[in-house]
C-alpha cells in the first residue's frame, strides 16, 4: 500500500526527495501515534533514541524508506513475469491491470501475471513460460495468464489459464520429478488439466469448446460438473457444450485434425528472416560487381587486339603462310598479365588475362604445326646410303 502510494506521488509531478521526504514524515507519524496511544512506551523508544542516538535513529528510518518507496516495487515487478513473446505474425495487443490503455505485442516482450493477450484478424502468437511450456495462440483469440506459480527449488509448478474464444495449442512441460505440476486451460465451457503433453483447445463459441490430445492423458469436464469429467488419450476428441458433460471421447479424423490445427501455423522466427534478407542483398551486390569488372576489363583487352593480328611471315620454297596470333596465340612468344579484381564481399574473384604478342622475323617458328598446308606435299629426298 505504501509503495503503491508512493508510485500514485512521482505520477503527479512529486520528485523523489519529496516522496521520501512524505515517506519519512509518515513512519515519524506512525511512531508519534503509537507513543501517544501508549503511554507507557514512550520512555522505551525515547529511551532507544538517546542510547542509538538521533542521527542514528533518522538513517533507519531513511533506510526503511528507501527499502518501501524504491526496491519493495521493483522486486514485485519482477516476480509478476512469467514469460515471453518468441514469435509473432500479424499483430497483438497486451491488456495490463496497471496500464489503462492496451499494450501493442513485439517479439521478446515480456508477459506478467494477469495479462491478458488478443490477437487479431490473421495473426498468432507463440508465448514461452518460464517453466519451459509453449503455448501458439490463432487468430482472433484470448488468453488470460490468471494464475502461474514456477518453484525450481520447491519443484512446484501450478496454471491457471483462461479462454473466451479462439485457438491454442499448449504444449505442457512434464516437469519429471516435480511434486505438483498441474496445468489447467479454462474456457466458458469446459476446465481441461493435465501434468504434461501436447494438446490444442477450440472455444467455438460460448457454448462449445472442442479438445483434442496428441500425446498424453488429458482430464476434460464441464466447468459447472468438474466431477463428471473424460479422459483423453492420443489423438481422441471431445467437445464440451454449455450445460452438458462431454460427449463421448472419438478418433480424430484427418480432416478434423487440419480443421482443428488451422491458423495455428508457427510464425517464422524474426531474426532469422532478417539474416536471410541481408545475405541476398550481399550475393546480389557481389553479382553486380562482377559483371561491371569483367565487361570494363574486355573492353580493354579487345582495344589492345587489332595491334597484334597484322603479322605476316613468309616461307620458303614458295609456301606462304599468314599466322595470325589472335586464333594461335600460343605459338607466338607472349607475355602473360594476370590482374585479380576482388570484390568488397569477398564472395566473387574475377581473373582477368591480357595476351601481348611479340612479332618475330624467324621464318621457322610462325608456322603452325598443326595448320593444314595448301597443295600437295612436297617430295621427300632420297636417302643416300
Amino acid at each position: 500500500m505504501q509503495h503503491e502510494t508512493a508510485k500514485l506521488c512521482l505520477n503527479e509531478g512529486f520528485t523523489f526527495g519529496e516522496v521520501l521526504r512524505l515517506h519519512q514524515l509518515s513512519v515519524l507519524a506512525l511512531v508519534w501515534q503509537h507513543i501517544s496511544w501508549h503511554p507507557g512506551s514512550s520512555n522505551a523508544i525515547s529511551g532507544y533514541i538517546k542510547g542509538i542516538g538521533m542521527k542514528r535513529f533518522q538513517c533507519f528510518i531513511f533506510g526503511w524508506s528507501v527499502l518501501m518507496v524504491v526496491i519493495l516495487p521493483f522486486s514485485a515487478h519482477a516476480a509478476l513475469v512469467v514469460g515471453k513473446i518468441t514469435r509473432l505474425k500479424g499483430k497483438a495487443e497486451i491488456i495490463r491491470e496497471a496500464v489503462p490503455t492496451p499494450i501493442t505485442a513485439s517479439l521478446g516482450m515480456g508477459l506478467e501475471l494477469r495479462d491478458r493477450i488478443e490477437t487479431a484478424v490473421d495473426s498468432r502468437l507463440r508465448i514461452e513460460l518460464i517453466d519451459g511450456s509453449i503455448l501458439s495462440l490463432g487468430e482472433e483469440a484470448d488468453l488470460d495468464l490468471s494464475e502461474f506459480e514456477f518453484d525450481p527449488r520447491e519443484k512446484k509448478r501450478s496454471a491457471l489459464f483462461g479462454m473466451d474464444i479462439g485457438k491454442v495449442r499448449v504444449f505442457a512441460n512434464d516437469l519429471e520429478g516435480f511434486r505438483k505440476r498441474d496445468f489447467k486451460i479454462q474456457t466458458p465451457t469446459a476446465i481441461c488439466g493435465v501434468r504434461g503433453t501436447l494438446f490444442l483447445v477450440w472455444v467455438k463459441s460460448k457454448r462449445i469448446t472442442q479438445v483434442v490430445t496428441f500425446d498424453k492423458p488429458v482430464q476434460v469436464a464441464n466447468r459447472l460438473m468438474p466431477e463428471k469429467f473424460v479422459v483423453l488419450t492420443k489423438n481422441l476428441l471431445t467437445s464440451i457444450i454449455k450445460g452438458q458433460v462431454p460427449t463421448k471421447p472419438v478418433l480424430a479424423t484427418d480432416e478434423m485434425l487440419r480443421e482443428l490445427r488451422k491458423g495455428l501455423e508457427e510464425p517464422p522466427a524474426a531474426p532469422a528472416t532478417t539474416e536471410a534478407t541481408t545475405t541476398e542483398e550481399t550475393t546480389t551486390e557481389a553479382t553486380t560487381t562482377e559483371e561491371t569488372t569483367t565487361e570494363e576489363t574486355t573492353t580493354e583487352a579487345t582495344t589492345t587486339v587489332p595491334t597484334t593480328t597484322e603479322a605476316t611471315t613468309t616461307e620458303p620454297a614458295a609456301i606462304q603462310v599468314t599466322t595470325t596470333t589472335e586464333r594461335r596465340p600460343r605459338l607466338a612468344a607472349t607475355t602473360s598479365t594476370t590482374t585479380t579484381t576482388t570484390t568488397s564481399s569477398t564472395t566473387t574473384t574475377t581473373t582477368t588475362t591480357t595476351t601481348t604478342t611479340t612479332t618475330t622475323s624467324m621464318p621457322t617458328t610462325t608456322a603452325p604445326i598443326f595448320e593444314k598446308l595448301p597443295g600437295p606435299p612436297a617430295r621427300p629426298s632420297r636417302l643416300v646410303d
